[in-house]
């Protein structure tokens, strides 16, 4: 299952587990494993920065939409350093991603290269401020 906040993986594992224990009793559904969701801030001095960068390397402002994605580490960096995450996405629905036929055009990694370069000038100069 695909988590926003602030929804818990392991209630959502009981609802489901509940859920198909009223269609077929026999079925057991099991917990491995989960998750916390985590969301990004779509204001602020490094969704700013990050605006611009993506404005810089692909030459249009972004729009900022909830996307899904499943890297731990996130919300574990995110708690323990008390620091906000920034996640520059580059690919396009087209590139199929994590599908069979994945792919990555040449120009989406130009302009992440050069998206990446301005982010980090811009977060720089925030530390000087």
């Amino acid at each position: 299952m695909r988590l926003v906040p602030p929804q818990d993986p392991d209630e959502c594992v009981q609802l489901l587990a509940a859920h198909v224990r009223k269609i077929n009793p026999d079925i057991e559904v099991t917990n491995e494993k989960g998750l916390k969701p985590y969301s990004g801030s779509r204001t602020g001095p490094f969704a700013e920065a990050a605006s611009d960068a993506l404005e810089f390397g692909f030459g249009a402002r972004p729009a900022f939409t909830r996307e899904g994605g499943s890297i731990g580490a996130v919300l574990s960096m995110a708690e323990a350093w008390n620091v906000p995450i920034t996640l520059l996405g580059l690919s396009l629905p087209v590139d199929g991603y994590h599908g069979p036929n994945e792919s990555f055009a040449w120009g989406q990694a130009r302009g992440g290269m050069l998206t990446f370069v301005r982010y980090f000038e811009r977060v720089a100069a925030l530390a000087r401020t």
